[in-house]
């Protein structure tokens, strides 16, 4: 039976040449046991990412976002400040935030 080939992610990791993450851990960061149940809780009562929802197309959401950012002085523990998001849509309010300061789809 053949082997599935290596990512490019596992093959630079086994030839120690992956670079460092320079950012704190994440428990640095304030994402430790407090946020993990803070995250498990907001998925459990909002099981559907909210644009996807407003589009008209829901899909299961996989993450809780700081609708504040952190960064920008937003609460870190507070529920009133988490929208669930898919994987798709994070990732795309995440670079408009970076490009542009503003955490909303572009």
């Amino acid at each position: 039976m053949p082997l599935k080939a290596l990512t490019l992610s596992q093959r630079l990791a086994a030839s120690g040449q992956r670079p460092r993450d320079p950012r704190p851990s994440a428990a640095a960061r304030g994402y430790n046991a407090a946020w993990r149940l803070l995250r498990h809780r907001h998925l459990s009562a909002n099981p559907m990412c909210t644009e996807c929802v407003r589009q008209g197309r829901p899909r299961l959401a996989v993450l809780a976002d700081h609708t504040k950012p952190i960064s920008s002085g937003g609460p870190a523990l507070d529920p009133l400040n988490l929208r669930s998001l898919c994987r798709e849509h994070h990732d795309i309010i995440t670079a408009n935030y970076r490009r542009t300061g503003i955490n909303e789809l572009p």
